[in-house]
């Protein structure tokens, strides 16, 4: 698999799969992202043999990596992709604390069920819960890590920084 960096938030590929692939709660205009490029903000595609299979949105402050986005393509999943973009971003910050949010398990139905599925991909690939509800964008998640344990103050300064830059105020 080939990873690209990449500073272009209208690629029709990467706005496609980013509109399909969170809730209008949890998008970040890509523009706001854009904002993040030389400020701590990493956007990766990968692709297979020259065929686009996902991008992650990670956010970079000190020695913290908050995985903001994960995405592959529907059509491809259930074929390892998901766990290989997962194990490259834990390799390219191995060295670093990495945490990510998830929406909390509630409700029921489909959403919950969903839900429910995304944090289990997670936990069969190495990451645990911290047990620690964070708010990011007005929206509050659980949260998980991976390798050493986070600081709670640490994710909640880092995503504090991150919503500072997307959102114009630094």
């Amino acid at each position: 698999m080939r990873q690209v960096e990449t500073f272009n938030v209208n690629d029709p590929e990467f706005l496609r799969l980013f509109e399909m692939s969170f809730p209008p709660e949890e998008k970040i205009p890509p523009m706001n992202l854009r904002r993040t490029f030389g400020k701590g903000g990493h956007l990766t595609y990968y692709y297979d043999e020259g065929i686009f299979i996902g991008f992650t949105y990670c956010f970079v402050c000190l020695d913290t990596v908050f995985l903001v986005y994960i995405a592959t393509r529907p059509e491809l999943r259930n074929r390892g992709y998901g766990k290989e973009i997962l194990e490259a971003v834990e390799d390219r910050y191995n060295k670093m604390n990495l945490f990510l949010v998830v929406e909390a398990v509630e409700g029921e139905g489909q959403q919950r069920e969903i839900r429910s599925r995304r944090r289990n991909f997670y936990r069969r690939n190495g990451w645990r819960d911290t047990g620690i509800r964070l708010l990011s964008d007005g929206c509050y998640f659980d949260s998980m890590y991976y390798g050493s344990s986070v600081d709670a103050d640490i994710m909640d300064a880092t995503i504090r920084h991150y919503e500072n830059i997307h959102n114009g105020r630094y």
